[in-house]
Order: structure tokens, then C-alpha cells, then sequence
């Protein structure tokens, strides 16, 4: 990867983008859960079968753009509600590169630090990506602290493809058994049962 954090200009055209926000919201109109917690309200598909193809789908072009052989670990869309907020902070390791991209016809400034605790130091070195639709933002989101500021628009829905470098440790769709199960088929080690041999 050439630099730690970038724009890509339209990298879903605005029918793809429009296709994903329907899906969100026949799905919310279906009966899909909010989520409440300490950084506001949302719905979220996680794995679904859509947003993973679509990560599946852009594979090469990723690894193309970042210059590294990549393979998708998960994918996430949400529909954010207003008020909402992301704290500073680093994803896991499944989340080496992430693709961010901009579903709806407005925008949500996405703020990066390269530092190592802008919680405790107080924000240096800040660079700020403003997507549009359409757009992607690609990062290291597992060594780049990032965060969002209150969402000031009444909803928002982006989606996140995570991948990891192709044959690392890490390349195991984030311990699913199948892409598109919406988590539902984790694997399980040692026959079944969790257990730490320490």
C-alpha cells in the first residue's frame, strides 16, 4: 500500500450504490434490529450475502489499487441515524485494509491520526477524507486510529469491506465457515468446544 490512507473517486457507480441502499431498506422494513449503544443508533448487516459479494466482487480491483494480493475477511453496511459518532480507535487484525465506501447522496467526514494514543496525547497530525457518494476511502484501519464526529444528517448508510493479505494468518473469512452467512456459521475449534490450552 502506498500511502497508509486515500480517496478513490466513484468506485461504485450511483445505480450499484442505489441497489445497496434499497436492500437496507427493504431489509429494515422487514423487521431488522436497531442497535442502541454508547455511539448512537444503527442498523447493520454484517457478512450478508450482498455486501460480501460485493467485497468478493471488487477483490482483484482492491489488490490492484493497493498493490498487495488481498482476500476479504468480512463486510459490513449500516444504516447510521442521526447523532451518531465513532470514537478514535484502531479495528482488529481482520480488518488490515478497509474499503469505506459512501452509500448515501451526502457525506460523513472520516478523521485519521497516525499517532499511537490520540485519546491521551489529544489529536496531532489529523487528516480528514470527505467521501461522496460513490466513493471509497482505503486505510490500514488495524495501525490508523480513526473516528467520525455526530452524524448531523437524519440517516446515513456506508459500507465497510475488511480484507487481510492473501495466504497470511489472518486469512480465514474472519472465522466463518462461508462468505455471505451473515455470521452464522463461525467455526468452532477443538471439535466444537472453545478451550485455551495455556
Amino acid at each position: 500500500m502506498k500511502k497508509n490512507v486515500f480517496l478513490q473517486k466513484s468506485f461504485l457507480s450511483p445505480q450499484e450504490c442505489e441497489l445497496c441502499e434499497n436492500y437496507m431498506d427493504m431489509k429494515i422494513a422487514n423487521g431488522l434490529k436497531q442497535h442502541k449503544t454508547a455511539h448512537g443508533k444503527f442498523w447493520q448487516l454484517q457478512g450478508d450475502p450482498l455486501t460480501d459479494a460485493l467485497g468478493k466482487t471488487y477483490e482483484n480491483l482492491v489488490s490492484q489499487i493497493l498493490d498487495v494480493e488481498v482476500s476479504l475477511t468480512y463486510s459490513i453496511m449500516r444504516n447510521w441515524v442521526k447523532g451518531a459518532f465513532l470514537n478514535w480507535h484502531r479495528n482488529k487484525w481482520e480488518c488490515e485494509y478497509t474499503v469505506s465506501i459512501q452509500i448515501s447522496d451526502s457525506s460523513w467526514p472520516l478523521g485519521f491520526t497516525d499517532q499511537d494514543s490520540p485519546k491521551i496525547e489529544g489529536v496531532q497530525n489529523l487528516e480528514v477524507i470527505n467521501a461522496l457518494q460513490g466513493d471509497a476511502v482505503f486505510f490500514k484501519a488495524c495501525e490508523l486510529y480513526h473516528g467520525r464526529r455526530p452524524l448531523k444528517d437524519q440517516f446515513l448508510k456506508n459500507i465497510s469491506l475488511h480484507y487481510v493479505e492473501k495466504g497470511s494468518y489472518n486469512d480465514n473469512l474472519h472465522g466463518r465457515r462461508a462468505l455471505g452467512d451473515s455470521f452464522q456459521t463461525l467455526n468452532k475449534p477443538n471439535g466444537g468446544h472453545w478451550e485455551i490450552n495455556a
